[in-house]
Formats: C-alpha cells, sequence, structure tokens
C-alpha cells in the first residue's frame, strides 16, 4: 500500500494509536534515531508495557561512527550525544517528552528495550511491527513493514511531508524481520539491560531526574551571576609598572570584567567612585588589550593621563584634550584602537559637534574591527534617562543592542524619558503625593540599572570594606579609610544688609509672580504676534516637531533659568552677584539697539539652548551665556553660520521693547543701591564669619588642611583676595589648569602620596574652583568646605573624592562643613528640590558614595524649604549576595562543586515561600535575565537583586515535584523568553525621514551613500540629534549632490559603513534556561 505524502501524517498517527498497542514485538531500523521519535509512540507502549523494541541505528546524527574500533567507544559516543540532546537542544523540556523519558527508562530497565547500531553504514529506514497472538490470529497476519526515506525523528513521523509504503504481508514480513535479525546480531549493543549502569551515571545530569534542595539552587545563581575570576590571568598594576602602584584585588577584578565586557560589547563604563583608580584600571586594560590607544580627557588632566600611559607602557597612544576631538578624528594610524574618555558625563549632550567628533570616533574601525570604547565617571548618571542613553550609544547599536535582553535601546529610553518627564513635571508641580514620586523615581532607576548592570562596574568604599574578598585584601596591605563625619551646615547672620537682600530677592526671584522684573530680553517668542508664530516657529527649526502653533518650552523657559542663575550668583557672593547683573544690563541695551537700529531681536540657535546643568554647570561659569556679541555684519553673518536667527519687529507685540526698558529701568536700580553699599564701608558678614571658622580649624589641627571650592572663580578670586593676608592659601582656577609649576606646588603641598622629602608646608589652604575636583590628590587636607553649593550635587562627590583616597590614609576623620543658601534664597534657587531629584535618581541607579550635604538627611525629601540632605556612601545593592558566595567559595566550596552538579532547566516546587508564582533564571549569551509570573500569570523580567530575594533559602529547606498545573504557565515564560522581539512602527517625523532618504538613494548620483544613510536611519536608529537636523533641515532632492561634501562632513561615509557593520555583526545570543522554582501553589 502506498502512501502518498499528504496522507503521511494521518498514516503515521493511526499506526501509533491503533497499531502499536497490538503488537508483541517492533524493530526499528533507521539512519538516525532520536529521541524525540520515541516520545510520539510512548504514550502508545504504555497501554502494553510487555512490547519489545529493538532499534538498530545506522549512522550517529553528527558523525560516522562506524569507524570506531570497540563497542565501549560506540556506546559512549551514543551516550554522549543521547545527552547532548537532552541538556543542549529544547527536547524532553515539557511533561509530555518527560514522562515519554520515563517510558523509555522504563523499559531498558526491564529489558523490553534494546538498541544497537550496525557495524558498517547504513542508510535504510524500515519499521516492522510484529502483532501479539491474539491480533495476529484475528486479523490472519504476522504483521506489517513501514518503508520510507524518513528517520526515526519527530519531524521525520510527524511533520515532513513523505512517500511511504505499508506492506502487510506475511512474505514481506518475513524477509524484513529475517534481514532486521541478520545485521542484529553483527550489530554493536549500544543501549540495553547490561548498560544500565553507565545509562544512570549519564542520566543522572537530565534536569528531571533532579530534585536539589533549594538552597544549592541559590548557590548555582549566584555563581552563575557573580563569576569567580579568581584564576583568571592577566598583567596586573605592580607588575607593569615595576612596582609603582599595588595590586588590589577589587582593582583586579574590575580589569577581568572590565576586558570581559569590551569582549562582549566593544564598550565598557567603569564608574567606581572618586579615588578608588578608574584611571588605573583603564591603564592597565590598555596594557592587556595591547591595542593602539587614544585618550579623550579634559585639559586640567592631561599631564596625568601622560603620566598613566608611560608609566602603563601603553606605546603609540596618544591623548587629546576634550575640546579637539575632531583632530583625533583625523589621526589616521592604522589599526583597532582603544578609546579611552576621561569624565565623560561632560558628553552626556548628545546635541553638540563635541558629541558628534565623539560619536564618530567612537563608532570607528579598522579593516572590519570596531574600536573597543572604555568611558569613565564617577557620576554618569546626571539627570535624565537621555544621558544614560547618550553614553551607551557611544558604543551600542540603539535598535540592535549587544545587551539582548533589551534589544530596541531606542524605543526603551524613550519610554524612560517620558515616564521621567512626567514625574519630573508632577514634582515641579506639587500636584502628587511627595511619598509618591519618590517610589516611582526609585523605579525608574531601578529599570536604568536593570539595563546597563551588564555594561558597568561600579564599586564604592562601602562595598570595598563590606565584600569580605575586597576588606581581607585591603586589610592585608594596610589599606583602611577615613571616617567620614557627618556635614555641619555653616549660616551666618545678614546684619543690616537684610533689607537690600531681601528687596533683591523679591525682584529676581522667578517665583515671585508680583515682580515687576519680567526678564523679557530673554523671552522674546513669547511677545510674537500670534499670525507670525508659525512662520517664526518654522525659521527656528521647530515645526518638525509636530508642535504647530506651540511655544518651545526651552525657548519660553530662558527668562527662568536666567533669573535662578542670578539668585545663584547672590548667593555666592556679592560681587560675584553684580558682575552677572551688569552683564544682563549690557545684554538689555544690546537687544534694546538691535530692536530700534536693525529692527531684528536675535534668538538663539536651537542645538545651544541649554538645560539647567548646562546653565550653572561648566566649571568658573562668571558670564552671561546667553548674551550675543553681536556688533557688525560679520558678526551677524557668524551667528547665523552657527544657526542663529532673527525675529522682525513687526512681529513681535509693541509690549516687548516697553518690558525690556522697564526690566533695564528695575536692575539698573538695583545695581546703584548695591555699588553703592559696596564702595561705602561694605563688610561682607559671609566672609568676617568665615574667617573665625578657618581660624579656628587650623589652631585645632595645624597638620589638617583645608580646601575651599567655589562654582564661580569671581568668587574664588574675592574670597581668596580677602583672606590671603591672614592665611597661608593657594588660588586655583581653570586658568592656572594648564600650568605644570602651579599643578606641582599643590601636589607638593596637598597631596600625601608624594615622597616625604618633596613634600613642602607652604600653603595651608587650597582656594579652588570645581577645575581642580577631578584628577586631583588631595589627602593631605582633611576639611572641606563648600563656600556655594553647585546645582549639581554630583559635583560635590567629586570635591569630597580629592581627599578621602585610596592609596593613602592621612586622617582617621575626614570633615565637610557646607555654606547652604538662605532659607530664603533656597526657595528660588530651588535648589533643595533638584538636588533632591537627581539624587534619589543617583541613588537608585548606581548606589551612592559620599556624605556631602546634611546631617539628618532624608533620603526622600524634595520638597523641604530648608536643606535636609546627606550624602550616604551606601553599599552597592548585591553586596550581601556577592559577600554570601564568597564564603561559600572560601569555607564551604563542596556546594559550589555540589550546584555544579544541578542540570540546566532543572524544575522544583517551594513551599511555605512569601512569594507565589514561577521565577525563571535563563541567560542570553553570557548575560543573566530573570524572569517572573504571579499567581495571575503576569509575566515580568526582574532585577537581580529581586530574584536573588526570591531564590535565597536555607540548607535544611526541601524541594517538591514541580506541579503539573503549572505547565502552561512555564511553557507561556519560555514563550517569552524565546519569542522574537517586535520592531515597533515609525512615528511620522521618522517616517518622512526615512521616506526622503529612500527617494535619495535612488535617484542620487551617490546612491550607495543616502543608500547606508537610509539603513542607518532606518534600521539603526544611529544617528546623533545633530546629524538628523541635516537631513531633516538641510538635504533636499535638489541640493543632495551639489552639497555632498559639506553633508559628508557631518555625516562620514565610513561612520555609515562602520555602524552597519557593527549591526551586522551582532548575532542575537542563545538564551539558555537555567533553572525554574514554583513557589507555593
Amino acid at each position: 500500500m502506498r502512501i502518498s505524502s499528504e496522507n503521511h501524517d494521518k498514516e503515521i498517527l493511526k499506526i501509533i494509536e491503533n497499531v502499536i498497542p497490538g503488537c508483541s514485538e517492533i524493530y526499528l531500523r533507521s539512519a538516525y534515531f532520536y529521541f524525540s521519535g520515541f516520545s510520539l509512540i510512548a504514550k502508545a507502549l504504555a497501554k502494553n508495557p510487555n512490547i519489545k523494541i529493538k532499534v538498530l541505528v545506522g549512522l550517529e546524527s553528527d558523525s560516522k561512527t562506524f569507524n570506531l574500533v570497540n563497542q565501549s567507544a560506540r556506546r559512549k559516543e551514543y551516550l554522549n550525544k543521547f545527552t547532548h540532546e537532552v541538556l543542549e537542544k529544547d527536547i524532553l523540556d515539557n511533561r509530555e517528552e518527560e514522562e515519554a523519558y520515563f517510558i523509555f527508562k522504563k523499559k531498558l530497565f526491564d529489558g523490553t528495550l534494546e538498541i544497537r547500531q550496525r557495524d558498517s553504514e547504513d542508510h535504510s529506514k524500515e519499521y516492522i511491527f510484529k502483532y501479539n497472538s491474539k491480533i495476529s490470529k484475528t486479523i490472519n497476519s504476522k504483521g506489517q513493514v513501514f518503508i520510507g526515506s524518513f528517520n526515526f525523528s519527530k519531524s521525520g513521523l510527524e511533520t515532513r511531508t513523505e512517500v511511504s509504503t505499508i506492506l502487510r504481508d506475511d512474505n514481506s514480513f518475513n524477509d524484513a524481520t529475517k534481514d532486521f535479525n541478520k545485521f542484529w546480531e553483527t550489530s554493536i549493543p549500544l543501549l540495553d539491560k547490561n548498560s544500565i549502569n553507565e545509562f544512570k551515571k549519564i542520566t543522572e545530569k537530565f534536569p528531571f531526574e533532579q530534585k536539589p534542595n533549594p538552597y544549592l539552587l541559590f548557590i548555582k545563581v549566584l555563581d552563575e551571576y557573580f563569576k569567580d575570576l579568581s584564576t583568571s590571568k592577566i598583567r596586573l598594576p605592580k607588575d607593569i609598572t615595576d612596582g609603582f602602584f599595588g595590586n588590589f584585588k577589587y582593582q583586579k577584578d574590575a580589569i577581568l570584567r572590565g576586558i570581559e565586557i569590551l569582549n562582549e560589547h566593544n564598550g565598557v563604563l567603569i564608574s567606581d567612585v572618586v579615588g578608588l583608580g578608574k584611571s588605573i584600571i583603564a591603564s592597565a586594560i590598555a596594557n592587556n588589550l595591547g591595542l593602539r590607544t587614544i585618550v579623550i580627557t579634559p585639559p586640567h588632566l592631561e599631564q596625568q593621563w601622560k603620566d598613566y600611559l608611560n608609566i602603563f607602557q601603553t606605546p603609540g597612544s596618544k591623548i587629546y584634550t576634550s575640546g579637539r576631538i575632531s583632530d583625533a578624528l583625523n589621526d589616521n594610524s592604522p589599526g583597532q584602537k582603544l578609546i579611552i574618555v576621561d569624565e565623560v558625563h561632560k558628553f552626556r549632550n548628545d546635541e553638540t559637534k563635541d558629541y558628534l567628533d565623539l560619536y564618530q570616533l567612537c563608532h570607528g574601525s579598522y579593516e572590519g574591527k570596531s574600536n573597543k570604547i572604555i568611558l569613565l565617571s564617577a557620576t554618569p548618571f546626571n539627570n535624565k534617562p537621555k544621558d544614560t542613553f547618550s553614553l551607551i550609544k557611544l558604543f551600542q547599536i540603539p535598535t540592535k543592542s549587544s545587551l539582548q535582553t533589551i534589544t530596541n535601546l531606542s524605543e526603551y529610553f524613550e519610554l524612560l524619558s517620558k515616564k521621567y518627564n512626567s514625574l519630573e513635571r508632577e514634582q515641579r508641580t506639587g500636584k502628587r503625593n511627595k511619598n509618591e514620586l519618590d517610589k516611582e523615581f526609585k523605579n525608574l532607576g531601578s529599570e536604568i540599572r536593570k539595563i546597563i548592570t551588564p555594561l558597568i562596574i561600579r564599586r564604592s568604599r562601602i562595598d570595598l570594606k563590606l565584600i569580605k574578598a575586597y576588606d581581607e585584601d585591603l586589610k592585608k596591605q594596610g589599606i583602611s579609610f577615613p571616617k567620614v563625619k557627618d556635614p555641619i551646615l555653616l549660616e551666618y547672620k545678614l546684619g543690616n544688609l537684610e533689607k537690600i537682600y531681601e528687596e533683591t530677592l523679591a525682584i529676581i526671584s522667578p517665583s515671585n509672580k508680583k515682580s515687576n522684573y519680567k526678564c523679557a530680553r530673554y523671552k522674546p517668542l513669547t511677545y510674537i504676534k500670534e499670525e507670525f508664530l508659525n512662520e517664526v516657529l518654522m525659521q527656528g527649526g521647530y515645526l518638525n516637531d509636530d508642535k504647530k502653533g506651540k511655544l518651545p518650552s526651552e525657548q519660553q523657559n530662558i527668562h527662568d533659568f536666567i533669573k535662578r542663575m542670578m539668585v545663584r550668583r547672590f548667593e555666592s557672593s556679592i560681587p560675584s552677584f553684580l558682575l552677572t547683573l551688569q552683564h544682563v544690563i549690557d545684554s538689555n541695551k544690546r537687544v534694546i539697539k538691535f530692536y530700534e537700529n536693525k529692527n531684528v531681536v536675535p534668538i538663539f540657535p536651537r542645538h545651544q539652548l541649554p538645560d539647567y546643568e548646562d546653565l550653572f554647570g561648566d566649571v568658573d561659569s562668571t558670564d552671561d551665556k546667553f548674551d550675543l556679541q553681536i556688533l557688525d555684519n560679520q558678526e551677524i553673518d557668524k551667528f547665523k553660520n552657527k544657526g542663529g536667527w532673527f525675529v522682525k519687529k513687526k512681529q513681535l507685540s509693541s509690549s516687548y521693547i516697553k518690558d525690556v526698558k522697564s526690566d533695564l529701568e528695575i536692575l539698573e536700580k538695583i545695581k546703584k543701591k548695591w555699588d553703592d553699599i559696596y564702595k561705602s564701608s561694605y563688610k561682607d558678614p559671609k566672609i568676617d564669619e568665615f574667617k573665625k571658622i578657618l581660624e579656628n580649624q587650623l589652631k585645632s589641627d595645624k597638620k589638617r588642611k583645608i580646601i575651599v571650592f567655589s562654582e564661580f572663580s569671581d568668587t574664588a578670586n574675592y574670597l581668596f583676595n580677602n583672606i590671603k593676608k591672614e592665611f597661608k592659601c593657594f588660588l586655583y582656577t581653570s586658568k592656572q589648569s594648564t600650568n605644570k609649576k602651579i599643578k606641582d606646588e599643590i601636589k607638593n603641598n596637598f597631596d600625601a602620596s608624594v615622597i616625604l622629602n618633596k613634600q613642602k608646608n607652604d600653603y595651608d589652604i587650597l582656594i579652588a574652583t570645581d577645575a581642580i575636583s577631578e584628577g586631583f590628590n588631595l589627602h593631605r587636607a582633611g576639611t572641606i568646605f563648600n563656600y556655594d553649593i553647585p546645582y549639581n550635587p554630583t559635583r560635590v562627590v567629586q570635591r569630597f573624592g580629592r581627599i578621602n583616597r585610596i592609596n593613602k590614609k592621612v586622617f582617621n576623620e575626614l570633615y565637610i562643613f557646607n555654606y547652604f543658601p538662605t532659607e530664603i534664597g533656597e526657595r528660588e534657587v530651588g535648589i533643595s528640590r533638584i538636588t533632591g531629584l537627581k539624587k534619589l535618581m543617583f541613588n537608585s541607579i548606581f548606589g551612592e558614595d559620599t556624605k556631602v550635604l546634611k546631617n539628618n538627611e532624608d533620603l526622600v525629601s524634595y520638597f523641604q524649604e530648608k536643606f535636609n540632605e546627606l550624602y550616604n556612601e551606601n553599599e552597592s545593592p548585591e553586596t550581601y549576595f556577592e559577600n554570601l558566595i564568597y564564603d561559600v567559595r572560601e569555607h564551604n566550596p563542596q556546594d559550589i562543586l555540589l550546584s555544579n552538579e544541578i542540570a540546566k532547566k532543572v524544575k522544583i516546587k517551594r513551599i511555605n515561600h512569601k512569594k507565589k508564582g514561577i521565577i525563571v533564571f535563563s541567560k542570553k549569551g553570557s548575560i543573566p535575565r530573570f524572569i517572573f509570573s504571579d499567581q495571575n500569570k503576569e509575566i515580568q523580567n526582574i532585577s537581580p537583586l529581586e530574584a536573588f530575594r526570591i531564590f535565597e533559602a536555607k540548607k535544611n529547606e526541601k524541594s517538591i515535584l514541580f506541579d503539573k498545573k503549572y505547565d502552561e504557565v512555564y511553557e507561556n515564560i519560555k514563550f517569552k523568553i524565546f519569542a522574537a522581539k517586535k520592531i515597533t512602527p515609525y512615528n511620522k517625523k521618522k517616517k518622512d525621514l526615512v521616506n526622503k532618504l529612500e527617494s535619495l538613494s535612488s535617484k542620487s548620483i551617490y546612491q550607495k551613500y543616502y543608500f547606508d544613510m537610509f539603513r542607518v536611519v532606518k534600521d539603526l536608529d544611529a544617528l546623533t540629534p545633530r546629524q538628523l537636523k541635516v537631513i531633516s533641515k538641510k538635504l533636499t532632492q535638489s541640493n543632495c549632490d551639489k552639497n555632498i561634501k559639506e553633508i559628508e562632513s557631518i555625516i562620514p561615509h565610513n561612520l555609515l559603513k562602520s555602524l552597519l557593520k557593527t549591526y551586522d555583526d551582532i548575532q542575537l545570543k542563545k538564551d539558555t534556561l537555567i533553572i525554574s522554582e514554583q513557589l507555593n501553589d
């Protein structure tokens, strides 16, 4: 009987269901024998346990084993292949196949199943079914023979469309049986009753044969997550530098982990807290990799990097300061490069020219090998999720991340940014409960942490103390950390200045709605006549944002920024405030001149509009950075070339110039009042009180030097000039940052690592701006004074890191003193609110490092009228579990060995657990992943910390069998893990952009260039905002060829090729299930 391909599946099913239960013996002759084939007939075999099965294999699945010379070797090869099928492939990972396995095992043990291999290659596929005596007599037939081209596998028996023949006559049955028995006699036994012990030994590794206790599963999770790197071989700092630097275990682990992350992801973010040696770790990695190294660094750290690269023996390396990245781009030296970017948080704004240059440098390649990227920052998270994404994009393709668990980073971070912006609005307006907002910000931080954990190395001093492996290593080498005392708030009385102080704040305060000072000069777009609004927005490039008829928020908020800046300067020092006040007055005068003489008002280029950070964040900032020195036609041309634009007089309401002139009058009156006070008998109460404090400090501890920080260089100069006669003090601002002699003077007076005979005591006090808060060791000082508080609290972390160094402890205790804005000024500046927000996010994502604000801080306080905050140096969230696995490795290594025996894909049930549901631990390549499904079958990714807490178990806890009713939930989780990720459809803006490029790629004479650009935008989403602006605004069908040089200077073809090569090279790693636990019922 011939079976056509369309009936093949049905006929097989009929044989399984109807014929097999009526058989006494079954002979299977196949080139390959897959267990998946046996699982299809298992239920039918279970109906008649006495059926004998003989399987004759002609070939092994993946190799020709007929040339093996002995029975033992062939049996071992077969069992290894059988084990591989179970452990590495997705078979026997569902209830039905597990039950089939136990039927297989039972028949093997009771002798009713035998498997042998031909002594020569055999491709035959013949299946003989011998009826039992009852059936044979009833239908007067010995049995039937199934002949075809399909192997004994699930795909062969069930899913493939084949042509086969069934022979039911006795002659055919006898001939087939005779042939089978002839070959059987000369074949080599692989599995039978005599090989039970070998089978048992092999199958002990099968997940469904194991029921490990929950404690060992917990140990396995920790051991997989916290890899033991102690046996890895690398060159360490002490060996590389001939003993100049020591070898610390925490640094060794960072070097090893850094190399591992670089190999996996092309980039790593080293984010240890200030003072733990990020530069040492990066330099050691550079030495071990042996690649040509390029360092991008702030100017004041250039000499330090020259010293590092020299002592760490990195020949051919080059250093470029952060303003000269374009020079690095023009370096065409051959070879794959290692790019080290120090203080990378300065590049968080992906709309700047510097970021574009850095992006191109990082995404370069040589002969198909992508550059490796090391990013260094103790404070990588500045403000928004977008900031973190900007850094990750320097070595990740946004839509095809090597992280695997989140393939499309663009989509993910866009959602996080929307959430952050929403929370920020709610926090600013006070519409929601503070505790609710705290929780939401923490959750948001945890989400970001989940993403960046595989890319980041981050330890604090608390980690080094609490992680036993590190603590013991440091103690052996005589290293310990000083105690950080709670910060002390310094306050001073205003005395007879109180009235003018309050009057000034009332005028410049952005929150005082009754003030007549409108700051109109900085918000001309709010005065645009309605009929001209879209025309003006089009000119500024805003209508592409789908915001027709709406003023861009950044343009509306400039005046608010200016007012807040004035308050910040006012709180820092009166001279600083008067400088800013004069800048604003002069700027108003220039705008009036423009309006009256040229009939236009200048508008700032869109890409130059800063956020709070840009406004207050520049080291030594003293100028009004919104001031435009536009005096002549040449300057106007420069302004236009940079993207500036002008609003015509006729487009503005007449109230605009009236308000500008009114503002000018108000500011000049304030200025005159302060000038009169300042020129008469002005005595600064802040400085007077400060001198007393300094004097007491130096008397009480003569060896303890002091660092005084100010955010502004003019305040630092003012302070220095007012105390230099009474104290031995030294001044350092950005103006001195490139002077080596000055740096050496500071080093010899304040750096404890300088050899004793070169140390000096010419100065007790160092007055500095944040130009010195990075890259200096100042630990002969044991006290820091923050004369004013910088907008970004991470600056304060960096300041304190100058005196809290790991290489040498000078003092047992370190002190921080803070000058906070007075209660009135604090409300206006909004530091309490913003600092709390940033600190909470920073803590949630990275853990904190130091105490830098005030004692008795409320960690979740955003809205307190007076600062009551304190940066605690917290341990990383996973420290407890890292210690636990360290203890097990050191004291109970047998538990590690036992946990290593646990099979992948093992499933157990635990009772008396706080949670209910299923937790699954899997790996995507080498990246751990944890998924939880609750009792409502809601499936979600969870953080490692959450997973550790769920998996945690005591040694005596017992496990029981996984419930059958949870099989469906388990299969749903597997589907979520293995399912391909869907790409979200484009928004209208991107769709228009893609369509434009697709058109250009077919019509331009530079088709290849525009086609590659089309792919990078469409599939990779990998151009910077600055580049996208060029495409959307300047690139048209008519000018795309004519302006090719200008366009390619901003979007080089080599960059497009490199991005596409990286995209194509990223392989989506295979998911591997490790452990599954059912929690309660």
